[in-house]
């Protein structure tokens, strides 16, 4: 077989695959954001404005005073909201009264599992990201789901 035919064929194989459901599995790019867990990790008061973007677009944008952390373990928030049933790329930023602003983007490369949680934590002199798998409980629900 040349080259040119097998193209041909490898391209009508992938479309025909895509349209059967065999490549549908797969999720566009981006994630299920289940949730955002805001955490001070300072021995301080913190005040934090939280904004959260799903494919370019607004979906929150709130401020928070969050207590000194206790003991190492932090004081923080959790805010679940209506995106959560939605996959997309989501980005977090999170901007200090008194010191730096840090974002980060959400994308299938930081998928964890069906439904992600993301891990932000405000630490001396800088705003760490992470995420985890959420548990069953979470809100992150494909549509049309209970």
């Amino acid at each position: 077989m040349n080259r040119r035919r097998f193209v041909l064929a490898a391209s009508a194989t992938a479309g025909l695959s895509a349209g059967s459901g065999c490549l549908g599995v797969r999720e566009p790019d981006g994630l299920r954001l289940g949730g955002i867990l805001l955490t001070n990790r300072r021995p301080e008061r913190v005040e934090a404005r939280l904004r959260v973007t799903r494919d370019g677009t607004p979906v929150l944008d709130e401020r928070y005073a969050l207590a000194a952390a206790d003991d190492g373990d932090g004081s923080g928030v959790f805010r679940n909201d209506a995106w959560a049933d939605r996959v997309g790329v989501y980005g977090v930023r999170v901007d200090l009264a008194d010191g730096p602003s840090e974002a980060f983007e959400y994308t299938g490369d930081h998928r964890d599992g069906t439904c992600t949680i993301a891990r932000v934590g405000i630490r001396e002199g800088t705003v760490a990201f992470g995420s985890h798998r959420a548990t069953e409980e979470a809100p992150c629900r494909p549509d049309g789901e209970s």
